[in-house]
């Protein structure tokens, strides 16, 4: 401040001066300075000062919008730090549960791989030498049930069967022949397959991934078991698994031979999606149902049947030469 009131009054006294008639210096009067000349003078001077602090306001605008936009930017790059934080943990997550759903996918796979070599075979008869042929087991042996109830049914084609007819014929067939045969080898069988794809629909997985996976697992299917797997869900044991049959088109590779001959008759207890790729599923009008067309006790009336099935001699000798062939 007394640097102030002197550069003031420094300017006051030089700027009140005048040249021509200067005072001698040892006079008194001439160290005086009227007033309304130092008045002037101190408004001139702070008029100078005011437009200097005014120019120092404009540099603290733009110190204050410099500051805000590095505050700006400060926050916008925390907030994508925060984002890609969010997605490493997301993506984390994801691959977390996918590890979580293949341990125990192909977990399934390995049991239903299993415990479908505790299938055996019908019997095949005697090879030329009389010694009986050894029985088919694992996968070759559910084409041999598929093969045997192809030749049993198929003896009725020149019957001029209904459809309906040829169907009930081949579930019962299938029920009192195949699987009440070896319930402890079928049972465990397609109990697995269904929380292999149960296990599949209810993951969280992208529709993409569903399929790529349900194509793993029904690529263990053989061809000629895809027809006990669709014989088995028309019966009361196995009706759970038509929604599921149906959501991943399950018997799109049944055999050639057996789809030509009851595929019309399969559609009674089908929708048309169950035969169907992928691609052919995903088009309009194939939309998928949970539920399935048959009720539970739709073949109740076959409870008869297999009980009268397993009071025969055949029920505890197990498949006899006349059910068997040889290829």
């Amino acid at each position: 401040m007394d640097l102030a009131h002197k550069v003031v009054a420094t300017r006051i006294i030089s700027n009140a001066s005048p040249t021509s008639t200067a005072p001698k210096p040892n006079s008194i009067e001439g160290n005086r300075v009227p007033a309304t000349t130092v008045a002037e003078g101190r408004d001139s001077m702070f008029t100078e000062l005011g437009q200097l602090g005014d120019s120092f306001g404009g540099l603290n605008a733009l110190l204050t919008a410099i500051a805000g936009a590095l505050v700006f930017w400060a926050g916008y790059t925390q907030l994508q730090t925060l984002k890609q934080m969010r997605a490493s943990a997301n993506s984390e997550l994801a691959n977390r549960k996918i590890q979580e759903f293949e341990s125990l996918f192909f977990r399934l796979l390995e049991l239903t791989s299993t415990s479908v070599e505790r299938v055996q075979g019908p019997k095949r008869g005697h090879s030329d030498l009389k010694r009986p042929i050894p029985q088919r087991k694992g996968t070759r042996a559910l084409d041999s049930f598929a093969r045997s109830l192809y030749d049993s049914v198929g003896s009725h084609r020149g019957d001029h069967l209904t459809h309906q007819e040829v169907l009930e014929a081949l579930v019962k067939e299938y029920l009192t022949k195949v699987y009440d045969r070896q319930p402890s080898g079928f049972g465990p069988y397609f109990r697995l397959l269904y929380q292999t794809f149960k296990h599949i629909e209810e993951s969280e997985l992208s529709e993409i991934q569903k399929i790529r996976y349900a194509n793993i697992a029904r690529g263990q299917i053989s061809e000629g078991a895809v027809l006990l797997l669709a014989l088995n869900g028309l019966t009361p044991i196995g009706y759970k698994f038509v929604p599921l049959i149906e959501r991943f088109g399950l018997l799109e590779h049944m055999h050639r031979r057996y789809r030509v001959e009851y595929e019309a008759s399969l559609f009674l207890g089908y929708r048309k999606r169950a035969f169907s790729g992928s691609q052919e599923r995903a088009a309009p009008g194939n939309e998928w149902e949970k539920k399935p067309l048959l009720a539970e006790d739709h073949f109740a009336h076959l409870e008869s049947q297999r009980a009268q099935a397993d009071s025969q001699r055949e029920f505890e000798t197990g498949f006899d030469e006349s059910f068997g062939y040889d290829e």
